[in-house]
């Protein structure tokens, strides 16, 4: 799988591996975070209107 999303995105061996790296990064960081509350996406969506 990780050969042809290489060969889709034209990317190298070390390119596929640098884009998981990241994407475990994120994945880590955002188990920290709290999942927003109602509260929390409607200000984000009234926000994001302005």
């Amino acid at each position: 799988m990780l050969d042809e999303i290489a060969v889709l995105r034209g990317w190298s061996p070390e390119q596929v591996a640098e884009e998981l790296r990241k994407r475990e990064e994120f994945l880590r960081l955002a188990l920290d975070v709290p999942p927003p509350d109602i509260l929390d996406l409607a200000n984000a969506i009234h926000s994001s209107g302005e």
